[in-house]
């Protein structure tokens, strides 16, 4: 298997999921993974979640995947007051309102992490710390996880979390004990297609499917982001697909969710995770 894509962040948005998986299947890619958070903030946790399983389930767990299984132990009076405003907390509630009791079951099993061809690993977020979701936003935060590559052995992490697309990278060296140095920049190969050197270690942010944080030259980038991972040749391509977001937003608003939800499909400003 030389081409893997990699989706993340899909967020309950299914009209983003729907035309993202058909352009993986145009891209010829040999089997897809799935970085988390397939459910919150979106209209369509289950038929999400339905399309991930079908697509093959190879998926780690997300916070909002962690949320929603602990609010099914917890119960929804857990929650503060003011919940239903919160957009994390309101999605949470309607995944949690809206999945079978087997599908909750299927969520929780799931790992923290897979390992990939190419000496890599898929997470949800950073490389370190499971379970607390530390973001990798910038070459400074991206550090640990790059440090926990070199410890591992290892070459690549992929990571969602933070809805951009990013590489990080670090330099190995050998000037008598071995190291590295900070801020090595990917190849650029072809448009958005970087290639990962092998002598270094790598920090890979794969974007979002459902609620993309990317920016465009002009305006803020409303489509939908993944990556192809190819083992064999070390590249990763960033991949941008157009989908109908004001059907996705009116979805939200239909079921009932936070207006600010809807926005952020629309260009809004908006915190990741």
């Amino acid at each position: 298997m030389a081409t893997i894509a990699i989706l993340s962040d899909i967020h309950g948005n299914l009209p983003a999921l729907q035309a993202v998986l058909a352009d993986v299947s145009a891209s010829g890619a040999d089997r897809i993974v799935f970085g988390g958070d397939i459910v919150g903030y979106g209209a369509s946790p289950a038929e999400c979640l339905s399309l991930v399983r079908e697509a093959g389930g190879d998926c780690v767990k997300g916070n909002h995947e962690e949320l929603v299984t602990r609010l099914a132990e917890n119960g929804e009076p857990s929650l503060p007051d003011g919940w239903e405003k919160n957009p994390v907390r309101a999605g949470a509630v309607h995944a949690l309102r809206s999945l079978s009791e087997e599908a909750i079951g299927w969520i929780r099993q799931l790992p923290m992490e897979i390992p990939l061809p190419g000496r890599a690993v898929l997470t949800h977020a950073a490389l370190y710390r499971p379970g607390e979701w530390p973001y990798i936003r910038d070459a400074l935060t991206a550090s640990a996880s790059l440090g926990e590559l070199r410890t591992r052995d290892l070459d690549v992490c992929f990571a969602g979390h933070v809805h951009r697309l990013a590489i990080y990278g670090e330099t190995r060296y050998d000037d008598g004990e071995p190291g590295y140095q900070l801020d090595r920049q990917a190849e650029q190969v072809g448009d958005d297609c970087f290639h990962l050197a092998e002598d270094a270690v790598w920090a890979v942010t794969v974007g979002s499917v459902g609620q993309s944080r990317e920016t465009g030259a002009d305006r803020k980038d409303v489509r939908a982001t993944w990556v192809l991972w190819n083992a064999e040749q070390r590249t990763v391509e960033f991949r941008r697909t157009e989908y109908e977001n004001h059907v996705a937003a009116d979805q939200i608003l239909a079921a009932g969710l936070p207006e600010h939800s809807a926005k952020r499909l629309l260009g809004a400003e908006g915190r990741a995770g």
